[in-house]
Parts: C-alpha cells; sequence; structure tokens
C-alpha cells in the first residue's frame, strides 16, 4: 500500500493508521509519503510492520505535481493508494493519469481556512476526481453529507467509516510518576490539550481561557508540537501564572499522557471526529470541547461538555465547573468511557477499513486480469527506511 499524507506528523489521520497498519499485521506492506517531510508518527507504528516511507522530486511548479506523483506511482507499483486530505488531491491526480491502482481517499477534515465555508474552487476539484476513484472514506456524518451535497459524489463512490479507538491500550489509569517528573503537585487539577499545535485547533482560545479561570490549583498541559509553539509559549508567559502551563513537545505514544489529565480540553474551531477525543473518551476522561463536526454526537452532550465555538466565557464557566464539581466531571468520565466501548470499537473500524481496501484491490485486479502477486518496490524507495523488523 502507498499512503500519500500532506504531512506525517503525529496526529489523528496518522494515528489511525498506524493502527491500521498494526492490525493488518504482515497482511500488507506500506509506502508512506509525506509531502511536508515530517514522517514522526512512524514512531507510532510498532515493530514487526513492514512500513517504509518514499520521497517524491522536488515540485517544480503546482502544475508538475501530479505528473511527479504519477511518476512516482508507476516506479513503485503499489497494489493501492491511500491518500489522504485536501493537501494530497495531487497524489489523486497523479494516480489518474498513472492508472496503475486502484485509490482510495480519506477524507479527515478541513484547516482553518475553510472551517466556515468550504472553497469553491476545492469542492469542484473534489467533486471531479473523487467521482472518478474507487472509494472517498469519511469518519463522520457531518463529512457524509458535504461529500453528498456539495462534492456529489456518488452514494457507491462514498463510505462512511467511524473512528475507533484501542480501548485497552486507552484505558482509564493515573500516571503519578509522569505527573512529577512534568513538575506537578500532588493535588493540582490538571486539564490537558493532544495533539499538534495548528491554527485550526484554536489553541489561543484555550489559553486565554485558562488565564481567566485563574485558579491557583491548576494546570493547562499542552501535549504535542507543531508550528504554533514558539507563538503560544509567548502567549502563555503574557497571560498565563508562571509555571501553569507546561509544554511537552512531540510524544509518542500519546496513551501515558491521558493519564496525567483529569480533563481533556479540544477548542478546536474546525473537526470531524477527532481521535484525541476517542482517545480521552476511552482513558476515562471528562471532556470539555467545542461543539463543531460531530463533536456533540460524540459526547452525547451539550454543556457543559460541549460549549459554542470561540465562546470565551461559556469555556470558563466550564472549566471551572468540572473543576469544582469533582461528582460530576467522574459520571461525565464514566459515561465517556462507556461510549467510548459500547460505539467506537477499533475492531469494527479495522474490519471495515479491511474490508474495502480488499474490494478495492480484488476489483482492480479482476478488470486488469493477471497482475504481479504482491508488492514489491523496496530498492526505490529512500534512504528514511524504517526498519521496523529490527525494532528500529
Amino acid at each position: 500500500m502507498l499512503h500519500v499524507f500532506p504531512s506525517f506528523a503525529v496526529g489523528g489521520a496518522q494515528a489511525r493508521t498506524a493502527a491500521l497498519m498494526a492490525a493488518f499485521g504482515p497482511e500488507w506492506s506500506h509506502t508512506v509519503v509525506s509531502l511536508n517531510g515530517n514522517v514522526e508518527a512512524l514512531r507510532l507504528v510498532p515493530s514487526g510492520v513492514d512500513v517504509q516511507c518514499a520521497e517524491v522530486v522536488s515540485k517544480r511548479s503546482q502544475f508538475a505535481s501530479p505528473f511527479e506523483m504519477a511518476r512516482l506511482i508507476r516506479r513503485l507499483e503499489p497494489d493501492l493508494l491511500l491518500t489522504y486530505n485536501w493537501g494530497a488531491m495531487d497524489a489523486v491526480m497523479g494516480a489518474q493519469l498513472a492508472r496503475a491502482c486502484p485509490v482510495i481517499h480519506i477524507e479527515d477534515g478541513f484547516g482553518p481556512d475553510e472551517a466556515t465555508r468550504l472553497a469553491a474552487r476545492r469542492v469542484i476539484t473534489r467533486r471531479l476526481l473523487l467521482n472518478r476513484i474507487h472509494l472517498t472514506i469519511v469518519p463522520s456524518r457531518s463529512l457524509e453529507r458535504i461529500a453528498l451535497e456539495q462534492y456529489r459524489l456518488r452514494q457507491e463512490r462514498l463510505q462512511l467509516i467511524l473512528n475507533g479507538i484501542d480501548t485497552v491500550r486507552f484505558s482509564p489509569g493515573v500516571h503519578p510518576a509522569l505527573r512529577r517528573d512534568l513538575g506537578i503537585a500532588q493535588g493540582q487539577f490538571v486539564f490537558g490539550f493532544v495533539g499538534q499545535f495548528r491554527p485550526e485547533k484554536n489553541l489561543p482560545l484555550l489559553l486565554r481561557a485558562f488565564a481567566d479561570l485563574d485558579h491557583p490549583g491548576s494546570v493547562l498541559l499542552l501535549v504535542g508540537g507543531g508550528p504554533l509553539r514558539a507563538e503560544l509559549e509567548g502567549m502563555a508567559r503574557e497571560l498565563c501564572r508562571p509555571g501553569s502551563v507546561i509544554f511537552t513537545g512531540p510524544v509518542a505514544p500519546t496513551a501515558p499522557w491521558y493519564r496525567a489529565l483529569d480533563c481533556l480540553m479540544l477548542t478546536s474551531s474546525t473537526e470531524q471526529m477527532p481521535i484525541a477525543l476517542l482517545e480521552g473518551m476511552a482513558s476515562g476522561l471528562a471532556a470539555i470541547c467545542t461543539d463543531v463536526g460531530d463533536i456533540r454526537n460524540m459526547l452525547s452532550a451539550r454543556a457543559p461538555e460541549v460549549v459554542p465555538a470561540a465562546d470565551h466565557g461559556a469555556l470558563v464557566r466550564s472549566m471551572r465547573l468540572l473543576l469544582e464539581n469533582t461528582a460530576l466531571r467522574q459520571q461525565i468520565a464514566h459515561k465517556n468511557r462507556s461510549r467510548a466501548v459500547t460505539l467506537y470499537s477499533a475492531d469494527r473500524m479495522i474490519a471495515e477499513h479491511r474490508l474495502h481496501y480488499q474490494k478495492a484491490i480484488e476489483g482492480w485486479r479482476y478488470r486488469r486480469g493477471p497482475v504481479k502477486e504482491s508488492y514489491h518496490a523496496s530498492q526505490m524507495r529512500s534512504a528514511c527506511h524504517h526498519s521496523h523488523h529490527s525494532g528500529a
């Protein structure tokens, strides 16, 4: 399988892909193309999984990129091409030129530039391209509606597969040693965010709300990294009590870090079905989130768990309530864990992805006649080989 990502930094889509790779085991081998060169999420893939990375020749112009992708696809000869989000649309175009394998596009959501309104040019591009590939997979009902109504995808070209989570790996517990290592005193209340520091996560809203909460027994733990880190660190120094905001930098795996939290925070301006929220729910955490995408349905909740997007006052009130009301917080945490276990099984998600990947490969082979038996192009892949067989 060839996976083309705008970035393979640690994030929700990358974590899901790593979980699928692990579940498929030796059934398939994988090559990852990260268009911005970031492959930090390879650390999420367990040893023993055959995953490597490849590079695309540097773009000469925006018009050359689909042709470069076509050359890469012809060279690697994958059994299946998987593309992720708008940033990988050049690979979808390249696959149309190469005509070498079936294509499944996975659309997880939008950047800040499409948080409130979709870009017309992108809608038209998706409409033209995605009706010509094997399948588009979306993880949320709101994205399914957008794909049908705005992209005008035919029903047979679209599949809703809700994200799932490993509820054994992500399970309730506490991690006092990790809290001590971070300098968090016993009894302090820890609000936390886990993910990439990208504009659509709207972390300035979270920092301002935490500053206005101004509770001396609380800490804000920001787990992850990204392009906005320096800006956020500056905001924290300016707005918040000294030492009350902790930046960890990129981490993998993420599961232990949820056990250092008392309440998960997600203040995004746009989301669909965030993996971080599923991880937090499975970890038995209460969560406070903005009302975007499928979050309200995921939590089956309203205030104080779900607040209007960008509503600073409502966010502060919810934070204060869950900090002070232990019984309510524990009730919400128990409900979240129960929903993760009963509704968002990783086994179900894995089985559905496997089924549609197999259908794509088998359908292509049937139409094309006898083809290669397996994916053997390792000699073509770049020096960023990720040797999981050796446990490196």
